[in-house]
């Protein structure tokens, strides 16, 4: 398993959030620093964008992550549950649960719980 432009682009993201990034703007913040290196990162990211205002979590999810889920989309994914549910961790815990691969719903469990610290 491929996971360490994962690993970077959560590093950062979490790095933006300490300095005050808003959670909204770190798609872009991610694309922008990672477009050229982690093509399929930024490429969850950007139907990220496609999906922020769906209603259908499960949907959404499998729109940003693929089917079967890609590793790449889990920061997506996880970003997605933290917009979708702001300052509600355990409704986004839930939302990533609904990813269909179990590693990958876990995997974006933990990531929405390293960004959620403060």
């Amino acid at each position: 398993m491929r996971l360490m432009p994962v690993h970077r682009a959560v590093e950062t993201a979490r790095e933006l959030l300490d300095q005050g990034v808003p959670l909204q703007e770190l798609p872009r913040c991610l694309i922008l620093t990672y477009d050229a290196e982690y093509p399929l990162v930024c490429e969850a990211l950007f139907r990220l964008g496609h999906a922020a205002g769906w209603q259908d979590d499960s949907a959404a999810l499998r729109h940003i992550c693929g089917t079967p889920p890609a590793n790449d989309g889990v920061i997506a994914a996880a970003l997605y549950a933290m917009m979708r549910y702001p300052g509600d961790t355990e409704s986004a815990l839930k939302c990533a649960a609904k990813i269909i691969d179990n590693q990958s719903a876990e995997l974006t469990a933990q990531i929405i719980k390293t960004l959620e610290r403060r």
